[in-house]
């Protein structure tokens, strides 16, 4: 089951696949990101421009924005020709529920290589790995805005508010270890966001999930 877990999880990057998704309009605004937070997040934390900071930067967002384009990519459900294969449901579940799992773990490696080189590159401290590693988790949990059921937004708002905040708090991580003087004060009003912000959306919207998990097993919610 794992060899067709990564073979089914690659595939979705083919260009074919990638154009049914419609991802290239979804993921156009992903370059105002990175050119904001690149050219702007250095002058709005006060922190200089400088190489070693470029590089903190693309090490602790590229890995957010390769999870949320994996998410687009990878609806939590079989391919429509797989439902016609001789599976039973609870082979269904096994194989959907394990490659969200599997999904998930994928989207966490390149989030620890960069906190890793973080850790490296800036004066990162335990509390900023910390912080860093649960907005990569916040996304890598997410589920495909196409998983929403006709008419529900909600699930899509919580997951695109969700995101945005991963990513604010990630530029102010930045601004934060890439001064040799942390600001304690900070630190803790992000900690503060996490728990009543972050973590209560992120409970919601795994709800959602299961919910969507689950749907995906029959083969009736999904042939329509």
């Amino acid at each position: 089951m794992i060899t067709y877990m990564i073979r089914d999880y690659f595939a979705m990057f083919r260009i074919g696949n990638l154009r049914k998704n419609n991802l290239a309009n979804k993921l156009s605004f992903f370059p105002f990101y990175f050119i904001g937070m690149t050219l702007c997040g250095p002058f709005l934390l006060h922190t200089k421009f400088s190489w070693r900071v470029v590089t903190v930067q693309f090490a602790v967002f590229m890995p957010i924005a390769l999870a949320y384009f994996s998410v687009l990519a990878h609806p939590v459900r079989l391919p429509k020709m797989m439902y016609l294969c001789p599976m039973q449901p609870k082979e269904r579940r096994k194989y959907i529920y394990n490659s969200y799992y599997f999904r998930v773990g994928v989207h966490m490696l390149p989030g620890v290589l960069g906190v890793c080189i973080a850790v490296v590159y800036s004066y990162c401290d335990i509390f900023s790995v910390i912080e860093i590693l649960l907005n990569y988790l916040m996304v890598a949990l997410l589920i495909s805005r196409e998983q929403n059921a006709k008419g529900e937004v909600s699930g899509m708002v919580i997951g695109e508010i969700i995101f945005v905040i991963a990513i604010l708090s990630s530029v102010i991580q930045v601004g934060i270890i890439a001064d040799a003087e942390p600001d304690m004060g900070i630190k803790a009003v992000l900690f503060a966001v996490f728990y009543f912000v972050q973590l209560p959306l992120e409970i919601k919207h795994l709800k959602s999930a299961e919910k969507q998990l689950q749907a995906a097993v029959s083969f009736e919610n999904v042939i329509h």
